[in-house]
């Protein structure tokens, strides 16, 4: 992994990021909470004479037209969002220049910041060869810098087993919250299962699905060499027109597939290449309706 990942100018695009989650926390009206999914909204608690300095928004206007004074509702305090990060290091996210993984660090690393920032809680998994807990649910953002490095020392190996790691992650029984899960989920024995096991769940699902773009569409022809990053060997293939074009209509089928379950378990989905920058992903998802209602 470059050593610049989370150098000065990752940091200084990141900063802009939180002033704009920050900016779209102030938009919203009160009682609203900024999260990374559908997450808590405050409840109302009791009313209070308006003192004048008070936030007119929150003047309850229905008492003011029965009784000719001004109230101000109440809430009870906002609780905690727990954060859950699933970052994919399988051996196939190591795979396109530059790797899938370095994106998926990049992202989680943001997400992670701006949550850290609004003080909710957040955890980090890797999911490659095994399920591993790299960071519970940390709540300050001066563990920002301890965040990275776990992210850092991630190593992508292994074969990728999905739905059997996204099993033991929800064994855990862990507090509700939201869960963003950001992978190519391209594995063996498949992806559904795993995110029907999320769906049912008690937790609002993100799917952050990041692919290179030599997976999306092959157009290379000729002599080839196959590499399987999961299990570190290679074939030489012929690309032939024929093959190249079942290969690309098998993908085209994956990918309407996996946004077709994703829409129909109600499990917010943003897919992005390589080639994008990990900003963009995030601005997309701060504006996608990830937000909370």
């Amino acid at each position: 992994m470059p050593a610049t990942l989370f150098d000065q100018t990752y940091l200084a695009k990141l900063e802009r990021l939180q002033l704009l989650a920050r900016r779209l926390l102030r938009s919203r009206s009160a009682g609203e909470h900024l999260s990374m999914g559908k997450g808590v909204s405050l409840e109302f608690n009791e009313y209070r004479h308006y003192n004048p300095g008070d936030d007119f928004r929150l003047i309850d206007w229905n008492v003011y037209s029965r009784t000719d004074k001004l109230f101000l509702k109440l809430f009870a305090p906002e609780q905690d969002l727990n954060v859950y990060l699933l970052v994919d290091d399988s051996g196939s996210m190591n795979y396109g220049k530059p790797p899938k993984i370095q994106l998926a660090r990049q992202v989680a690393g943001s997400l992670g910041y701006i949550a850290l920032a609004q003080h909710d809680r957040i955890s980090m998994f890797a999911m490659g060869r095994e399920l591993v807990e790299r960071l519970h649910l940390q709540r300050s953002k001066s563990q920002a810098f301890q965040f990275f490095r776990t992210l850092e020392e991630m190593r992508c190996e292994g074969k990728g087993k999905f739905n059997s790691l996204i099993d033991r992650f929800m064994r855990k029984n862990l507090p509700s919250g939201v869960v963003v899960l950001i992978s190519d989920l391209l594995d063996e024995e498949g992806y559904e299962v795993g995110l029907k096991y999320l769906a049912a769940s008690r937790f609002d699902v993100v799917v952050i699905h990041i692919l290179d773009p030599t997976e999306v569409r092959v157009t290379a022809s000729g002599p080839y060499i196959m590499e399987d990053m999961e299990e570190d060997a290679e074939e030489k293939i012929a690309i032939t027109p024929a093959l190249r074009e079942r290969y690309n209509a098998r993908m085209a089928e994956f990918l309407e597939e996996v946004e077709s379950v994703c829409r129909r378990l109600r499990i917010e989905y943003l897919r992005s290449l390589t080639t994008a920058s990990f900003e963009d992903i995030v601005l997309r998802y701060l504006r996608s309706g990830a937000l909370v209602h």
